[in-house]
């Protein structure tokens, strides 16, 4: 499985063994990482392996504890992101 940007401002993720983008769009390939570590740590499944559903709500999940107590992208990096 891999990580691809499928265009200049999201990204996705890719089963390269089926040729076929799933799952949620992240705004780029840190996030995509962030968020497969996040689920490799409280899941254990193989993002593939996790019905479309399931995976959706794995990804608020994730989006919730990101946001809970650390700065914005916009905090660290200025209002350009």
């Amino acid at each position: 499985m891999g990580v691809r940007i499928s265009d200049r401002s999201n990204v996705c993720l890719y089963c390269s063994t089926e040729g076929v983008a799933f799952g949620p769009v992240f705004r780029d390939a840190y996030d995509a990482h962030e968020f497969l570590d996040w689920l490799t740590e409280n899941d254990g499944r193989d993002a593939r392996e996790i019905p479309g559903g399931s995976l959706e709500n794995l990804f608020r999940e994730w989006q919730e504890e990101e946001r809970d107590g650390d700065k914005t992208d916009t905090e660290i990096y200025g209002a350009g992101v």
